[in-house]
């Protein structure tokens, strides 16, 4: 049976979990390496094993935050039919994709990042925006025809109202979660 370290299953669980704890409560620049062994009860050394720099660990968790966002894409495609979908179809994406507070703030941090001209993860999420965007293309494309031109606008706009959400969320603005959704709604008299 595998030792737990602070809760997690794993050496690398535990660096990768207090990596997103203190990037969540402190933003990517402020969190060290040495903080996060501190944090995480592991010698430096331990930390530079798994990743020899604070970029690689960033990485690491920008994918795991990449990955969060693409699961949810899938996801929501497979719920996806011609029959049961209307204007709203977008919500329950962004209902995933803002259901997880950590998720949400780690989401914000690493976009607040990525801003930044000397960004590890700039030109990665650039890319995965990218990525995404042409899912929601392919997710709409299973709802009804009459959904599909509008709808594929609002998909253009998506992560702008997920990121202005998200930022808004972090920052302690009383944001209306159904009203950003509805600017995501296709207009109920097409």
């Amino acid at each position: 049976m595998a030792r737990e370290h602070g809760g997690y299953q794993s050496v690398h669980d535990a660096i990768i979990g207090t990596a997103i704890d203190l990037i969540v409560s402190r933003g990517v620049s402020e969190a060290s390496l040495a903080e996060i062994s501190t944090a995480a009860k592991l010698s430096k050394g331990t930390i530079y094993y798994y990743y020899r720099t604070k970029d690689e660990l960033v990485n690491a968790v920008a994918d795991l935050s990449f990955a969060h966002t693409t699961d949810a894409i899938f996801n929501w495609i497979a719920g996806l039919s011609k029959e049961k979908n209307d204007g709203a179809a977008l919500d329950p994406l962004f209902e995933a994709l803002t259901a997880e507070e950590d998720m949400l703030r780690l989401h914000a941090e690493l976009l607040l990042d990525a801003m930044k001209k000397t960004s590890a993860i700039r030109e990665r999420m650039a890319q995965k925006y990218e990525e995404w965007t042409v899912m929601l293309d392919v997710g709409i494309l299973k709802l009804p025809i009459r959904l599909h031109k509008e709808l594929r606008e609002l998909a253009k706009q998506f992560f702008v109202v997920l990121d202005g959400y998200a930022a808004a969320y972090c920052m302690g603005v009383s944001v209306d979660k159904a009203a950003a959704m509805r600017l995501l709604r296709v207009r109920e008299d097409l």
